[in-house]
């Protein structure tokens, strides 16, 4: 592989985080890149990790040369963080232009105001509003802050039909609006914390899962209609009323589909904690099964679905963190995505450090770890440093590409292999459409990595 840098963007300020998505403002011109970001570190709204702001959260819109188009800044009261203020790029109103959708606080003097809540539609073309409607935060504003400061975006196509989804709420109460082309109200709807069934999780896919033409929301382990927001599927088959931290959508090697899901919270004695789901919503294999409880005792942090040799072997990673620190690990489970049976692996480096992408198109996953590019063997291919921004696909290139910046400096570096070549398998992992879709909503919720959202 020649690992280069493809693209770089200096974003003018000395970055400690970074978000971006992809946009057309029109159908025959390349597409642009967009930055949320800030000098202040990602605030957290749990309270073991939020930190004092700053800096304040900027947005600009680059081409594929790297030229800023147009630069927006944020008072304080929008808090830089996932959780504060997510976008996304969508053509609600089907012109043509991926306009901007943006969640956020509007009273610079209170900072955690729920009651001044907005979605402001933004112009890719010069970063002007659009319009705004209001966001009801309202309606987890007296639960726990960790609860509270969770609104989330996404979008998706019901028969070709535009639809914008909002939400507030991911642990307990859960409330749902889905807006229509012309932003009229097409349904809301609320899952009581006491309601059976799963909650949500932090990332959320959006796909014609049973093909039927309209897409359904990943809500966790339940498959939401974006057509009429009732239930098309509901995977968990017992007593789970919890939280999944990874909900991943794959392509067996028998052309099914598949959800793999690891986890978090809600937790009870004989609770399966890692479960593969087929595309009935059956359960193919579950692993994991709790023993004792306790607070934060048997959460499943980290997970993936990966590609790799031999033949396209589907592998699986589950992690178990500690109940004191949900960034140490405890137990890692490194398993066959078929059968959940449990694999040797042996790599230099923490697997669950690591992240599946296809750097070179050639349908095996590479992982990218720490700045660190491994073939599947282990070998160091090349060291890019930085941190990660997103992994996917960029302006059509061959094979997959890594989105980096470097904490302190202010540039953003779009890494990838020059020589790449992408063949039938990878080719075919693009047919559906379903990771070009993924790019438009990585500025909200934990969407950051679609080659780790679905694999095939």
């Amino acid at each position: 592989m020649n690992i280069q840098i493809l693209k770089e963007f200096d974003l003018g300020i000395p970055l400690k985080q970074v978000r971006s998505v992809q946009l057309k403002i029109a159908e025959n011109e390349p597409e642009y890149t967009l930055f949320g970001y800030s000098d202040s570190h990602n605030m957290d709204p749990w309270e073991e990790y939020i930190r004092p702001q700053t800096g304040n959260m900027h947005m600009a819109l680059y081409g594929e040369k790297g030229q800023r188009l147009w630069h927006r800044e944020w008072g304080p009261g929008v808090m830089p963080g996932v959780w504060f203020c997510p976008f996304i790029a969508f053509d609600l109103d089907q012109d043509g232009m991926e306009e901007i959708y943006m969640i956020h606080n509007t009273d610079d003097l209170r900072p955690f105001s729920v009651r001044n809540s907005i979605v402001e539609k933004i112009d890719p073309r010069n970063g002007k509003t659009m319009d705004t409607w209001e966001f009801p935060a309202i309606n987890t504003m007296y639960e726990p802050m960790t609860h509270c400061y969770r609104p989330n975006m996404t979008a998706g196509y019901v028969k070709g039909e535009p639809v914008l989804i909002t939400s507030q709420g991911t642990y307990g109460d859960m409330f749902l609006q889905a807006y229509n082309s012309d932003r009229s109200l097409r349904w809301e709807r609320v899952i009581g914390a006491d309601e059976p069934g799963p909650r949500a999780s932090h990332h959320i896919n959006v796909f014609d899962f049973n093909g039927d033409g309209v897409d359904e929301i990943f809500w966790g382990e339940r498959l939401i209609s974006l057509d009429d927001g009732k239930d098309v599927l509901l995977c968990s088959h017992d007593e789970f009323r919890g939280h999944s931290d990874i909900v991943q959508m794959f392509w067996g090697p028998d052309g099914r589909t598949y959800l793999y899901t690891c986890r978090e919270d809600k937790d009870f004695v004989g609770c399966w904690r890692v479960i593969m789901y087929d595309d009935k919503g059956e359960i193919v294999w579950k692993k994991v099964q709790s023993e004792k409880t306790g607070y934060n005792t048997n959460h499943m942090h980290q997970g993936w679905v990966a590609t790799v040799r031999p033949d396209h072997f589907k592998m699986a990673l589950a992690v178990k963190t500690k109940p004191e620190a949900s960034h140490i690990p405890d137990e890692v489970y490194v398993m066959d995505a078929m059968t959940g049976e449990e694999i040797p692996f042996d790599f230099p480096v923490p697997i669950y450090e690591c992240l599946p992408v296809d750097i070179n198109g050639d349908g095996y996953h590479e992982f990218y770890a720490n700045g660190v590019i491994y073939d599947c063997e282990g070998n160091v291919i090349y060291r890019i440093g930085g941190a990660k921004v997103n992994t996917t696909k960029y302006y059509g290139l061959p094979g997959e590409q890594i989105m980096a910046f470097y904490p302190g400096e202010s540039k953003v570096r779009l890494w990838g292999d020059v020589d790449a070549v992408d063949s039938e398998y990878f080719q075919k992992r693009y047919e559906s459409g379903f990771f070009a879709r993924m790019s438009r909503l990585t500025g909200a919720g934990y969407n950051t990595s679609p080659t780790v959202t679905a694999s095939f």
